[in-house]
């Protein structure tokens, strides 16, 4: 998370901030922040209690337990997903239940003598040629480690690689082999905006096709986008899919990997 980013997020609340981190390391994408004592007695007085951070008690993880996540996906009603643990792949768990935009951070459960222990933060999804789609979440054990000691474990599976398994971002969880919707696209011509001529000669429009868009949408850089993606839909139909969007993206003539990481 940029600092700028959670700065401003983070100002109208310092008055009830005593402390705040951000790791510094994307990949463990997480945000510590101490709250002041009325708050924390606010907050007591409902009922809430503060979850065990204790690293040597926290539940063992592994190959297919069942982890729940309590999310608002999209920024929609209180969401609960489960489904079981593809892989341990310390500082991560990778799992196959469902999420959505807006879920990152959720907390990620695991049953532990019949109650809920949390076990991991939700991170991103990842889109898979080969098999279910997945996503993964940042360890909670992972997360207090690195507080103590300013240490990351290594992954020992190497990350996602393209074209068969490619992390997402602006793509959400989706499908590689279905097409690309109307609805999406939307939602990613917003983040093309410096990219789209790039992506569109990628993609297959030829250089006159671009400049009739752009000539179209003088002044309007999102409609380029917009309409250049809907045109590549119309033209390729069953072919014009996430897996194909997705390998534009890390094209070298596109390079921009971010957004499907």
């Amino acid at each position: 998370m940029k600092y700028s980013f959670l700065l401003n997020y983070l100002y109208p609340f310092m008055s009830l901030i005593k402390f705040w981190l951000t790791s510094c390391l994307k990949d463990l994408d997480y945000v510590l922040i101490r709250i002041n004592e009325n708050l924390q007695r606010s907050i007591a007085s409902i009922g809430v209690k503060p979850i065990l951070a204790d690293i040597t008690k926290l539940p063992m993880v592994r190959m297919q337990d069942t982890v729940y996540i309590i999310q608002h996906p999209e920024g929609m009603k209180k969401h609960l997903s489960q489904d079981t643990v593809r892989r341990v792949n310390k500082p991560f768990i990778e799992y196959y239940a469902d999420t959505l935009r807006g879920s990152s951070g959720s907390p990620v459960f695991v049953l532990n003598k019949s109650k809920l222990s949390l076990v991991a933060l939700h991170s991103k999804g990842v889109l898979s040629y080969s098999e279910s789609n997945w996503n993964k979440g940042v360890l909670l054990s992972e997360i207090l480690d690195h507080l103590h000691t300013g240490k990351v474990t290594k992954p020992t599976f190497s990350p996602p690689g393209v074209p068969d398994q490619i992390e997402s971002g602006v793509l959400g969880t989706k499908d590689p082999s279905k097409q690309v919707t109307r609805e999406d696209i939307m939602y990613i011509a917003k983040d093309i905006t410096d990219v789209w001529e790039e992506l569109g000669r990628v993609l297959g429009h030829s250089d006159s096709t671009l400049k009739i868009i752009n000539a179209d949408n003088s002044n309007k850089i999102y409609n380029k986008c917009y309409e250049m993606l809907i045109k590549w839909t119309q033209i390729k139909v069953s072919k014009a899919t996430y897996g194909v969007l997705a390998a534009g993206f890390v094209h070298p003539a596109v390079d921009r990997p971010d957004l499907v990481t």
